[in-house]
């Protein structure tokens, strides 16, 4: 029920743009001011992408308006969705980079004022994988190996918002691997969390793959501070986990959870994992309020469509991330958001203690 009336949403959006000639679009955004939210910290990969996509963006839409990114961040994302679900205009002049979190309205979360079924949607990337990494401080004489972590003794995880997914994945596993840890959460950023495992007072921490390549390598990596500890595996159709060909440098997480907890994958923390996976088939979306203008529309997928194919978008990307985006595209799309309304009941529940 939920998939068909999503599916049936976009659908209407999708007919309702083709109204839009060659002509109108070229006038469409003329003389105008695109505001593009984002609902992280400045500083993080979220945001350093989302910048780095606006640029190109732009672009391509037609009529050649402004495009100003505008930092929003608070509540793990939920403040800047709720502005776009109740207070931004619906024509097409303010959209989001969401960093995508479903959890919270999957847990029925009291800050969360949006439908993510509702909304109007540009489309989709998806990024390079989540991965952990630490001090290399927090086992005597130095970590060299992943699973030795479990050796270490008061460690202190860094992060942001307990209902944040990069938080939630590196908890979860810590969680699996019977590790024990004092979560510290509230640092605005990415960026900050660094500044504070420079600083020894955080050991351990979660960043997606590009934050990781962009922030942390060249920074704490290099210096001799941290080192990767594992990333996290997508899965495929067929429900199996399979390697990223974007990681090489460092294993995924189940082999890390094999080789100390062994083959069993049958708790509920494999269960909510596979979930996970499945929730995020895309890292990112670009979306605007329900009820977005039917032209804007059209002109914004069109103006996305383009921009993630653009050669310099791409070339930038593997400059900095090492590798590019995937565009994911309405189909895809439909199929991920449709994924909210058939969350086990019990999954629900493990979600919502983890979160609190």
């Amino acid at each position: 029920m939920q998939k068909s009336r999503f599916g049936t949403l976009l659908l209407l959006a999708t007919a309702g743009s083709l109204i839009c000639s060659p002509i109108q679009a070229q006038e469409f955004y003329r003389g105008k001011r695109i505001s593009f939210v984002v609902g992280l910290a400045a500083g993080g990969g979220i945001d350093l992408i989302a910048r780095m996509f606006a640029r190109h963006f732009v672009k391509y839409v037609d009529g050649s308006p402004t495009i100003v990114v505008q930092n929003m961040p608070g509540a793990a994302g939920a403040t800047a969705m709720n502005f776009i679900a109740q207070r931004a205009p619906k024509d097409g002049t303010t959209i989001i980079y969401d960093s995508w979190t479903p959890l919270e309205q999957i847990i029925k979360s009291p800050h969360v004022q949006y439908d993510y079924t509702k909304m109007t949607y540009v489309g989709g990337l998806r990024g390079g994988p989540w991965m952990l990494f630490a001090r290399k401080s927090v086992v005597p004489g130095g970590l060299t190996k992943p699973a030795d972590i479990v050796k270490a003794r008061e460690l202190v995880y860094g992060g942001q918002q307990p209902s944040l997914i990069l938080d939630i994945h590196g908890r979860l596993s810590l969680n699996m691997l019977k590790i024990n840890y004092k979560y510290v959460h509230g640092y605005q950023g990415a960026a900050a969390i660094r500044t504070a495992m420079e600083r020894d007072e955080v050991h351990v921490t979660t960043h997606g793959l590009q934050g990781y390549r962009a922030g942390v390598e060249p920074t704490l990596v290099k210096n001799g501070i941290a080192i990767p500890l594992w990333y996290f595996q997508r899965r495929d159709a067929a429900g199996n986990y399979v390697p990223s060909p974007l990681v090489n440098d460092m294993p995924a997480f189940q082999d890390v959870y094999a080789e100390v907890q062994g083959s069993d994958r049958s708790s509920i923390e494999w269960k909510a994992l596979e979930l996970l996976s499945d929730l995020y088939g895309a890292s990112n979306f670009v979306l605007g309020p329900q009820g977005m203008d039917a032209a804007a529309t059209s002109i914004l997928r069109n103006a996305m469509a383009k921009t993630m194919a653009d050669a310099d978008f791409i070339g930038e990307q593997k400059k900095i991330f090492g590798f590019p985006h995937e565009y994911v595209n309405l189909d895809e799309v439909q199929n991920i958001v449709a994924r909210i309304g058939s969350v086990r009941p019990e999954l629900v529940e493990f979600f919502q203690k983890l979160m609190k």
